[in-house]
């Protein structure tokens, strides 16, 4: 989104340099461009597509087996994103791209989803687990949006070149600081092989069920 773009411009901190009034209106006119895009058909497609999408949800078929605690239903779909995740990581570290970090962050926001759906029946131990995976999905988001900035401004060619290599400088170096947490917040997240990772939400499963949700 265009407009997430001027805001991590204006978080990057160039504000008071000379380069941030060349740069900073071709943006603002981007966003307002891309805002006047948006057509109310295209509003209405939006619906529609959501609308279909709840009627194949209710139309899924969810097995019911006599002494079924539902874990071994949600486990494949875990442990595959978990190890997905793991595997992107390994290489995001190593490659230090934008499109490497990108496709590590869609297993890392999916692991975030599935952890806030679970997480009701986990009391004390769903923030242990949940918030490691939120924070990984927002720093990996804001990683992303500075990437497309990064592009956005050297596609544009608002302003003189030395004015765009200094503001693609301090994107860079702050897109450096952002893989950096990532690592750090990747590397403990990720720690245990997938099997444990499992094992580990299987037994707080169990505990729930045996326990009662959390209230």
């Amino acid at each position: 989104d265009a407009a997430v773009l001027v805001m991590i411009f204006d978080s990057v901190g160039v504000l008071t340099g000379p380069a941030a009034p060349a740069i900073r209106p071709s943006l603002v006119e981007l966003a307002a461009e891309k805002r006047g895009a948006v057509t109310s058909a295209t509003i209405e497609g939006v619906i529609d597509s959501l609308g279909d999408t709840r009627e194949r949800l209710e139309a899924w078929p969810v097995p019911l087996v006599h002494g079924h605690d539902g874990f071994d239903l949600i486990s494949p779909g875990l442990r595959r994103v978990y190890r997905r995740g793991r595997r992107r990581m390994t290489h995001a570290i190593a490659d230090r791209t934008a499109e490497a970090f990108h496709q590590w962050r869609k297993p890392a926001k999916h692991l975030f989803y599935q952890m806030e759906i679970l997480q009701f029946g986990w009391a004390s131990e769903a923030p242990v687990l949940v918030q490691p995976a939120k924070e990984l999905a927002e720093v990996l988001g804001e990683e992303h949006d500075l990437a497309v900035l990064h592009d956005t401004i050297d596609t544009l060619g608002a302003g003189s070149a030395g004015m765009r290599s200094t503001v693609l400088g301090q994107i860079d170096e702050r897109r450096r600081q952002v893989q950096a947490v990532a690592s750090e917040l990747g590397d403990s997240l990720f720690a245990s092989p997938p099997r444990d990772f499992i094992s580990r939400l299987g037994g707080l499963w169990a505990a729930s069920r045996d326990d009662g949700p959390a209230g």
